[in-house]
């Protein structure tokens, strides 16, 4: 992972050289006009894991065959959809709204109708996506992730190497590498599961629960792109593509980073569907309380030394950054730290299949970012203050999912703040003292971001491990080392 970190990062670095702050900008926010098509097909994907998962735990082979076939019908459907949308309104507002510099109109509509053609084929693969996750074979994806990473590096040198213009170009081998991509999966499902079956025909049915849950799911997706890529075009309103650039540029940063987080956050949630489908409750509360404590350990080991070396790993990554990368970076990796807590509860929500209420409040919460952000930077307030503001937001939604939950499966919030949110207070409190103290001594450089980096690791490890965990975790610990250590 630590490999696949440090790719991405040079890779990205590379790209923005390659193409230029002002055309990276432009890939950017015309990246986000389609991704802002993406709430159905988010939706329908969260949707066809969390039946897949549900039949798993109850062991319904026939349940599965069903519900994976309606699901492939439907993201069919949701690809002509998208598709027509993305060519009309979509078209119209990067032609009427959005702000690109003289002369490359051209190579961004280009880039727009090649970033259409990306979207829906990682549309068809959703089905296959959700399948991988429901089975558990996370092996695949470590697989994935290599070709991934090699494919990038790939683009690197063709993108030097472009007889075309550099910014089409770049769009041309992304759609490129998503195919082949895309196709992997299907390969590996038709190969691995024996419920991945495709007809002709799917009856309404079938298809009727998977678009209920999918109505309300589509819903919270609608506020969760509001929040995010929408704030991506009101910066974009104010401030033009080179604050664009700095924020795809911490976008970027983040995702590697809670990529780590991500990752085991998809490994826990088929169990905690399944465990719900059995109706163990009490494993079922326990693995919420331990997928919150890993999930936020995992993030504050990268978190930390990030947050105290940003300035320089992007001076160092870059060379040349954009104006307001670093704040971007600093306040976007810190409101990460809700999604890192708030993963297993959502997952939890998502298990119970009633939504509809959950969905309204925690969309609403995510809308409301909007028009607070728009609101501050016409009053003058700098473009860092729109993620300020969806932090403000993110707390909000992340105490209403603990309320949910009480409500809908007895979970019990005194208990989840002894068992998860305390420890990991105490870990944070007993983890900061010392790094601080060494950047007060040691100035900007390779010293400090060495330093810093190995002091966190050791002491969020340490602390997590004796201050974080019970005893039981602490034994499944040390069990789990064994094993791999004999094998």
């Amino acid at each position: 992972m630590i490999v696949i970190l440090v790719i991405t990062l040079y890779t990205s670095r590379v790209i923005l050289s390659a193409l230029g702050a002002s055309d990276y900008g432009i890939y950017n926010i015309v990246g986000g006009i389609v991704v802002l098509f993406s709430f159905i097909n988010t939706a329908l994907a969260s949707s066809t894991q969390r039946f897949l998962n549900y039949e798993i735990g109850r062991g319904d082979e026939s349940a599965l065959k069903s519900v994976f076939n309606a699901s492939i019908h439907v993201h069919v459907l949701i690809i002509i959809a998208i598709a027509l949308l993305a060519e009309t309104v979509g078209l119209w507002f990067l032609y009427a709204k959005i702000s690109i510099p003289p002369g490359r109109m051209t190579a961004a509509v280009w880039v727009y109708h090649l970033s259409v053609l990306t979207f829906c084929v990682n549309v068809f693969r959703a089905p296959f996506n959700a399948a991988i996750i429901a089975k558990e074979k996370m092996q695949f994806f470590a697989y994935v992730s290599i070709v991934e990473v090699v494919l990038k590096l790939l683009i690197v040198y063709m993108l030097l190497l472009s007889p075309i213009d550099r910014l089409v170009y770049y769009g041309c081998l992304t759609l490129g590498v998503n195919i082949v991509i895309t196709l992997a999966y299907i390969f590996y499902c038709r190969r691995r599961f024996s419920f991945i079956v495709i007809r002709r025909r799917c009856t309404w049915e079938s298809m009727k629960p998977l678009l209920g849950f999918s109505v309300w799911s589509c819903f919270g997706n609608i506020s969760n792109l509001v929040s995010s890529q929408g704030l991506n075009i009101v910066l974009n309103l104010f401030f033009g593509v080179t604050v664009n650039a700095a924020m795809g540029i911490a976008n970027q940063v983040s995702s590697a980073v809670f990529g780590f987080v991500g990752n085991f956050q998809t490994a826990f949630t088929p169990q905690i569907v399944q465990l719900y489908a059995r109706d163990e409750a009490i494993l079922f509360r326990k693995l919420i309380y331990r997928a919150s404590k890993v999930s936020f350990f995992l993030y504050w080991i990268m978190l930390l030394p990030m947050l105290l070396n940003s300035s320089y790993i992007l001076q160092l990554w870059l060379k040349d950054v954009p104006d307001y990368t670093n704040a971007f970076v600093q306040v976007i990796l810190i409101d990460q730290i809700c999604f890192a807590l708030a993963g297993p509860l959502w997952t939890a929500a998502q298990a119970t299949g009633r939504i509809r209420n959950y969905m309204l409040v925690v969309g609403t919460l995510n809308i409301m970012t909007l028009p607070f952000a728009y609101i501050g930077l016409r009053a003058g307030l700098p473009p860092t203050s729109v993620i300020l503001v969806k932090i403000a937001f993110d707390i909000s939604t992340y105490v209403y999912r603990l309320f949910f939950l009480r409500r809908e499966t007895a979970f019990a919030i005194r208990a989840y703040l002894g068992n998860a949110l305390l420890p990991i207070c105490l870990v944070c409190l007993t983890t900061i003292p010392l790094p601080l103290l060494l950047c007060h001594y040691v100035g900007q450089g390779a010293l400090r971001l060495c330093t810093t980096t190995a002091l966190t690791t050791v002491t969020i490890i340490l602390a997590s491990y004796y201050i974080g965990m019970d005893r039981s975790e602490r034994t499944q610990i040390v069990n789990f080392v064994k094993a791999k250590l004999k094998r």
